[in-house]
């Protein structure tokens, strides 16, 4: 399974990406020839003023679309020919070094692919590369390692696409949201990024999973945004709007004059975060327990001078 996320080509620029509506007949692969993500290529390909365009590309991550499929591209060098008029032009990242990721890229736009013929209803001989419109060599890297070789990988996926049951597509939907857990997990925050972690979580605005960790390249989900933005917004007003666990000691704060504020006692401006409102009953009763500690101190130290 890959990933696959929209970004598409603006309507006020089809005129130089996608002109023509379309029918799609077949899917032409290619190899960038460069080393840059998906997402890199996409808006590269979308924001330059060159007509070159293509449907999806594919690196060691995810697939990301730039343009819709019922729209032609211009990519496989057969000017109005059946390859830019009726292709799904797909790209496949990081072939300049190749490697590693240009493997997990080749797997993902096998799963890509696998996906849209199963969609289209096609068979593999729908499956064409670059080379056989313009007779250039791309997908270079891929045609290096074997063309036959990358048949066969999409073959192998539909097969075992056929055999899917409902089971085995949750298993691989735990499984995928398991490694994205762990990998999220284990990521640090990046420098650019601490002063804002920090900032949040002494705000008491992100707290955090139930260990502590701020998990910075995690999704946020709908519910985790809200608590985010009651913990930024919500603030105590009042001694009245003060929980019970803090509203004795608070209470005290004011009879000494530490909490300052016009009106009455329950009507004391505190304008206080959850936050500045734990650190404030942290402190009174350290404070609280230091001057108890010296009191006793001093009372022993009384008693022994009487006894002498």
């Amino acid at each position: 399974m890959v990933t696959i996320r929209k970004k598409l080509c603006p309507r006020g620029r089809y005129y130089l990406k996608c002109p023509y509506e379309r029918r799609a007949s077949r899917i032409v692969v290619h190899n960038t020839a460069n080393d840059a993500p998906a997402i890199n290529e996409i808006t590269y390909m979308i924001n330059n003023d060159s007509e070159v365009s293509y449907h999806y590309a594919v690196d060691d991550r995810e697939a990301v679309q730039g343009l819709p499929l019922d729209r032609n591209a211009w990519a496989s060098g057969d000017g109005h020919g059946v390859g830019n008029m009726e292709g799904i032009h797909i790209e496949i990242c990081w072939s300049l070094s190749g490697g590693e990721r240009f493997l997990k890229a080749e797997k993902n736009t096998v799963h890509l692919i696998a996906y849209l013929l199963k969609q289209y209803g096609w068979g593999i001989d729908r499956v064409t590369k670059h080379q056989d419109y313009d007779g250039k060599y791309c997908p270079h890297r891929t045609l290096d390692l074997g063309w036959q070789r990358f048949l066969n990988m999409v073959k192998k996926e539909m097969e075992e696409a056929e055999d899917m049951t409902e089971e085995k597509v949750k298993e691989l939907i735990r499984e995928e949201l398991g490694r994205r857990a762990r990998a999220a997990e284990s990521k640090e925050t990046p420098g650019w990024a601490k002063e804002a972690m920090d900032y949040v979580r002494r705000g008491g605005i992100l707290k955090g999973d139930k260990n502590g960790r701020m998990r910075p390249e995690a999704y946020l989900k709908r519910d985790e945004f809200a608590q985010a933005q009651y913990n930024r917004d919500h603030r105590y007003q009042t001694l009245e709007d003060i929980p019970k666990w803090a509203s004795e000691a608070v209470g005290e704060l004011i009879d000494r004059g530490v909490i300052l504020g016009a009106g009455e006692k329950d009507r004391v401006a505190l304008n206080m975060s959850q936050n500045q409102l734990r650190s404030l009953v942290w402190m009174k009763r350290y404070v609280d327990q230091k001057t108890a500690a010296e009191g006793e101190q001093r009372d022993s130290e009384g008693g022994e001078a009487n006894l002498i």
